[in-house]
């Protein structure tokens, strides 16, 4: 069996451990996996001896698929953690020049509707905000905004393709951000699998 499906059977028994029995390990993953096969092998030779002073043989049964378990959920784990650095590498080599795309749009609306109150306080609503998902929403609601309010922008002789281009940003950024959240959200899961198994 592999340890792939040594995981996927498992996966209901793991998920089945309290909290409060899930222990912490300094242990590096790599070094105890091996600690576990080699117990595996002495634990075997010694069968009728340890058997004989009370240790359960379905133990022993059990360490070589949750050994496989381990290994597959650390594998998938570091491979995770390969593709996020991947991800906030190209998030950050994109996010300057589009964060200065979005001041630089609002700088021009706003003087652009000096003379409108309310475009001026629909576009401050649009500002609010800090996250870096409130930043590509407000860089999608400036193209939306920009379209129904082109005639000011023009008279400053703005370059109004840009408006169309903020859309496309927005729709960038957040393919980007958006699998670095769901990398994220499962490195944490096989993390808590990976731990969960450790002392299993």
């Amino acid at each position: 069996m592999s340890d792939q499906q040594d995981l996927l059977d498992l996966l209901g028994e793991i998920k089945a451990v309290p909290k409060e029995q899930i222990k912490q390990y300094d242990m590096p993953v790599g070094i105890y996996l091996h600690e576990c096969e080699n117990l595996h092998i002495r634990a075997s030779v010694d069968l009728p001896e340890l058997t004989a002073v009370g240790m359960a043989a379905e133990l022993l049964a059990k360490l070589l698929p949750n050994t496989g378990a381990l290994r597959t959920a650390q594998s998938n784990w570091e491979e995770l953690n390969t593709v996020r650095d991947e991800a906030k590498e190209a998030w950050k080599a994109e996010w300057p020049a589009f964060l200065e795309f979005r001041n630089d749009l609002i700088d021009h609306m706003e003087f652009a509707y000096r003379n409108n109150e309310a475009l001026l306080k629909k576009l401050t609503a649009i500002k609010q905000g800090d996250s870096h998902a409130d930043a590509i929403q407000d860089m999608a609601n400036l193209s939306v905004f920009g379209k129904a309010n082109l005639a000011p922008l023009e008279t400053i002789n703005y370059n109004v393709t840009l408006v169309d281009k903020a859309a496309e940003e927005a729709d960038k950024m957040s393919g980007l951000l958006g699998p670095l959240t769901v990398i994220c959200m499962w490195m944490t899961k096989l993390k808590w699998f990976a731990t969960k198994l450790t002392p299993y």
